[in-house]
C-alpha cells in the first residue's frame, strides 16, 4: 500500500500489483498543511508519521484495512510556530522524518526541520506507543558550513551491508551522506555525495533507494527546480 500526504490528511492508497495503479480511500484527516508521511513498524504495529503544521503526528495503521487511525501529536514537548506569535517562542518546524533501530533494540527518529536557520533533531521512539521523546538538536561532524541556510528538505536512512547511512537532501547543495552509529544512532562523518553534480546545478527535495531485485542499488533524487528525477 501507499500512503500519500494530501495537504489536509494522509490517504491510504492500495496498489494494484498488476498495473501499479492506485485506489485511494480512507484517510486520517483534520490536519493542516500535511506535507510528508513516513511509515514505521513498531512492536505494536505500523504507524504513519505525518508532518503537518502542528508538527509530527503518529497515526496507527489498521491491520484490517490499512487505514490510518486517530493521530496523536508527538513533538516531544517542542513547539511549532503559531500564526500571530513570535517565532522565538517556537522550537522547531518539522519537514521530514525517518527511523533507525540500533543493535541494542533502541529506535531513533531523525527529524529535519526548518525553524529559523534549520537543523537536525534526534529523538527516542517508544516501540509500543510510537511516540517520540527526548528530541534534541544535533550537529554532526562534516556537515557543510551554514547548512541550515540552504534548507534541509528530506532525510532517508538506508543500510548497505552492515553499515547504515543518513542521506539528507540539502536543496541547492545536493545530497549529504552521514554515517549512523550501529549502537547509539549518532550521526558522524558527514560529507557531500552528489554523484558528480556540482552545487547549485540542482535543488534536491527527496531521495529514495532500490536495488530492483538485483545486485546494484540505485538512488533516485528529485529536483524541484527542473521537475526532474536523477538516477544515481
Amino acid at each position: 500500500q501507499m500512503y500519500v500526504a494530501t495537504g489536509v490528511n494522509v490517504a491510504n492508497c492500495p496498489i494494484n500489483l498488476s498495473t501499479g495503479a492506485l485506489s485511494c480511500g480512507g484517510a486520517a484527516g483534520g490536519l493542516s498543511q500535511a506535507k510528508k508521511v513516513r511509515i514505521h513498524n513498531t512492536a505494536s504495529g505500523l504507524f504513519a508519521y505525518l508532518i503537518a503544521s502542528n508538527g509530527i503526528n503518529a497515526c496507527p495503521i489498521s491491520t484490517t484495512n490499512g487505514y490510518p487511525g486517530t493521530c496523536q501529536v508527538t513533538n516531544s514537548g517542542l513547539t511549532v510556530p503559531v500564526a500571530g506569535q513570535s517565532t522565538t517562542t517556537a522550537n522547531w518546524y518539522p519537514n521530514a522524518i525517518d527511523f533507525f533501530t540500533a543493535g541494542n533494540s533502541s529506535t531513533y527518529a531523525y527529524v529535519i526541520e526548518s525553524h529559523t536557520s534549520g537543523g537536525i533533531f534526534k529523538c527516542n521512539v517508544n516501540n509500543t506507543t510510537g511516540l517520540l521523546s527526548a528530541c534534541a538538536a544535533v550537529t554532526p561532524a562534516g556537515m557543510p558550513a551554514n547548512y541550515g541556510i540552504y534548507g534541509l528538505t528530506n532525510i532517508k536512512i538506508f543500510s548497505i551491508g552492515s553499515s547504515t547511512y543518513a542521506y539528507m537532501a540539502l536543496a541547492s547543495q545536493g545530497v549529504v551522506k552521514c554515517s549512523v552509529d550501529a549502537t547509539t544512532g549518532a550521526l558522524s562523518s558527514c560529507a557531500a555525495s552528489n554523484g558528480g553534480i556540482g552545487n547549485g546545478v540542482w535543488y534536491t527535495n527527496s531521495i529514495a533507494f532500490s536495488n530492483l531485485g538485483g545486485a546494484t542499488t540505485y538512488a533516485y533524487v528529485s529536483d524541484i527546480n527542473l521537475s526532474a528525477i536523477y538516477v544515481c
